[in-house]
């Protein structure tokens, strides 16, 4: 789990947040998923800020082509993000620049959640603002999309996880993992 959590819980519960979805700007996005309304929300960003609406756009076509070729996989925008591999979740950390405790978990039964090839993730940014300028990354992320839904042999296996996650109080360290997994003595 790549998230600020809360170790003074009773119980260490991680449930999807649905940021993305939270925000207005991205509901219109989502009600209308054209390149007209993708323009509508967005501003040009204040110098050392970025604009979100590149997120959410690549978000939406990803989507798009889940309902396509995996229906059955929960939605990036409702979920939460783990990792099989617990060395890949501790770089993960460090390849983000946003260093967060990992912790091990596990998902409730009934959850739905599925393998994804995390490397197959990228936002999109448009060459120019504009209707045609929003095609190209579209159709990228698109293409993307396809590859990254079709898990099996994937560079980096991420879990999209519909529900509650129970994680163990302790968090992993990096040496005392790294000896229990056999790569140090």
């Amino acid at each position: 789990m790549y998230r600020a959590v809360d170790t003074s819980a009773p119980e260490l519960l991680q449930t999807p947040r649905n940021w993305l979805q939270s925000m207005p700007w991205f509901q219109r996005l989502e009600a209308s998923p054209t390149a007209e309304t993708a323009l509508a929300e967005y501003t040009p960003p204040a110098p050392g800020q970025f604009s979100l609406v590149p997120k959410g756009w690549t978000e939406l076509a990803y989507e798009h082509v889940r309902r396509q070729v995996r229906p059955e996989a929960p939605s990036r925008l409702g979920c939460l993000f783990a990792m099989v591999d617990p060395l890949e979740a501790l770089s993960f950390t460090e390849e983000t620049g946003n260093g967060q405790a990992v912790f091990e978990g596990s998902v409730e039964a009934g959850v739905r959640w599925a393998v994804v090839d995390m490397a197959q993730y990228a936002n999109q940014q448009p060459p120019t603002w504009s209707v045609d300028g929003l095609k190209e990354p579209w159709d990228r992320a698109c293409e993307a999309a396809v590859r990254y839904w079709s898990a099996p042999g994937a560079l980096t296996p991420e879990v999209l996880v519909s529900g509650a996650i129970h994680l163990l109080p302790q968090r992993l360290l990096l040496i005392p993992t790294l000896r229990r997994l056999g790569v140090v003595e």
